[in-house]
């Protein structure tokens, strides 16, 4: 048999969870499994880079020197900083590729249901085991084509495309996925910003295939948020589609980055409930940068409840946390380690699973 999903009504018969085509009856959607392929996601990241950090590292490296006489040579770096992101450089594409091996753990490399018994109402129903998750290490590449336009002053066009594909030797098996991200950034007056973004999303795995389409609307403001502190405070407004579900979002950054060389992100967010879905409803997250015996190593964690969910009938909700750890140990390779962990009112769907990985730097 095949249990329902999340996605699905809750007046669905019990005869329906005969198995059916295994493309149509394993969990759809992100939200339904938030932690599948993060350790895939964190290695894709280097180590000490924090989101929006070229505005924010222009406007720290401008704010340190105001009101001080500068040398030519820090004259040109600030100049050659400012120009990236639209200050002086009207008309300007610059464009980027990078390749990027990595191996990791996968904690469910072919989209597949939980593998043990689904105990609801009294009632136990056994799952088909061609249908359970599979597990194990995955050795992917993963390549990134980015371009920026500068189209007024100020303001630019970004757009990325992130394609990555990871194997799984012991199961023969891989996974596919890949982003569209388009944004429109806009220097209104005074560090405050107008940004309008875009991205497409997809997944595909032996069971599992997803489509997500985000759009959000954001300000920024960047200041100076103490003694060689400088911040990014940004509130955005998301719309998710998940292709059987929408849903709004109020997304709330905190971005900070210090003269020591350590920064720091904080991020809020807070989703409608959507009846009948299990969506994510409240996340919380911190990342922290610094160095440790001489080595950047960068902390990250995250705690997340969705909400929503009825499977035959009864309520599930999902508190899933994560917490992580990555370094460089050799040249340009950065090793990760940490775990992820979801307890959710349905035991059946509680998860644990370590979170382990190998990123290596472009190889051009």
């Amino acid at each position: 048999m095949t249990f329902i999903t999340p996605d699905q009504p809750d007046n669905m018969s019990v005869h329906s969870l005969a198995r059916s085509d295994p493309a149509k009856s394993a969990t759809k959607g992100f939200f339904s499994n938030p932690w599948v392929g993060l350790s895939f996601i964190l290695l894709c990241l280097p180590v000490a880079v924090l989101a929006d950090i070229d505005r924010l590292g222009v406007y720290a490296k401008l704010k340190s020197v105001e009101a001080t006489i500068v040398s030519g040579g820090v004259a040109s770096e600030i100049d050659a900083m400012a120009q990236t992101i639209g200050f002086g450089s009207v008309g300007r594409t610059t464009t980027n590729v990078t390749l990027r091996p990595d191996i990791s753990y996968n904690s469910n490399i072919n989209g597949g249901n939980p593998a043990k018994p689904l105990e609801v109402g009294g009632l136990v129903f056994n799952g088909d085991p061609a249908l359970f998750r599979k597990e194990g290490m995955v050795y992917g590449l993963n390549t990134a084509l980015s371009a920026r336009t500068i189209y007024d002053h100020g303001r630019y066009l970004d757009a990325t495309l992130r394609l990555g594909y990871a194997q799984s030797l012991e199961h023969q098996i891989g996974i596919l996925s890949g982003t569209l991200d388009i944004c429109s950034v806009n220097h209104l007056k005074n560090w405050w910003y107008l940004d309008l973004c875009a991205e497409l999303g997809m997944t595909e795995r032996e069971l599992q295939n997803n489509r997500t389409i985000n759009q959000t609307v954001s300000i920024s403001k960047f200041l100076g948020s103490g003694p060689e502190a400088y911040s990014k405070l940004s509130l955005g407004l998301k719309q998710y589609d998940s292709g059987t579900y929408q849903q709004t979002q109020l997304v709330l950054d905190l971005d900070t980055i210090f003269q020591n060389g350590k920064a720091a992100s904080v991020g809020l967010v807070l989703g409608e409930s959507v009846t009948g879905t299990l969506a994510a409803t409240f996340s919380v997250s911190a990342d922290y940068s610094t160095r440790l015996a001489n080595r950047p190593i960068r902390y990250a964690a995250t705690f997340r409840q969705d909400t929503g969910g009825l499977v035959l009938g009864y309520p599930r909700e999902d508190n899933s946390l994560s917490v992580s750890a990555s370094l460089p140990i050799w040249r340009n390779i950065n090793a990760s380690i940490g775990f992820t962990a979801t307890d959710s009112s349905i035991d059946h769907f509680d998860a644990a699973s370590p979170v382990i990985g190998l990123g290596f730097a472009s190889l051009f």
